[in-house]
């Protein structure tokens, strides 16, 4: 996989979000299929972007699109940028990758309670959330990087874990906890 590593200053982050996000588009459609914002933690308005290609050809146009230097000039960015093009040589997770479904009693009040960050964001565990249908069902399920299944197992016998689902109306006997092969 090749990536676009841009690191540069911008004089307001807010104002070059909004150029970033309209300039999606022109991301995809050199062949982009994600990317990873960063911000420097002594100074916020210094970012990193990580955009991941399908090909190392899209990656090469699209750092050599003309609009991109027009997109940075309306976002602010107040620095020379630094650019590189790389291609994967390896990516690692540690940890575990497990998938968890489970019922709930109102699929909308689990999509935005926010007692999933508060419990296991602490832990170095992150979730993606997936709803099966709301119109039909009340099965839900998140995909989880964990630090290890310990970590996570510990967490889940805990009485926090048990009054985080409670809030969260989630049925504990309905969980299926699912980890990568």
């Amino acid at each position: 996989m090749a990536k676009v590593i841009v690191q540069h200053h911008v004089a307001d982050y807010d104002r070059w979000y909004a150029v970033f996000s309209e300039h999606e588009a022109v991301r995809r459609g050199h062949g982009a299929t994600g990317h990873s914002l960063t911000r420097a933690v002594d100074d916020p308005n210094t970012i990193v972007i990580v955009t991941d290609f399908a090909t190392l050809e899209g990656a090469r146009a699209f750092s050599q699109d003309p609009s991109l230097a027009a997109a940075m000039e309306r976002g602010g960015v107040d620095v020379a940028p630094q650019v590189w093009i790389v291609e994967e040589a390896e990516a690692k997770p540690y940890g575990a990758t497990l998938m968890a479904l489970h019922d709930v009693d109102n699929v909308e009040h689990w999509l935005s309670s926010p007692r999933r960050k508060e419990f296991f964001g602490p832990l170095g565990i992150t979730m993606r959330t997936f709803v099966v249908d709301r119109e039909k069902s009340k099965r839900v399920g998140l995909i989880a990087q964990v630090p290890s299944m310990d970590v996570f197992q510990q967490a889940m016998a805990s009485e926090a874990a048990a009054e985080a689902m409670q809030f969260d109306g989630v049925h504990p006997d309905s969980l299926v906890i699912l980890t990568e092969a």
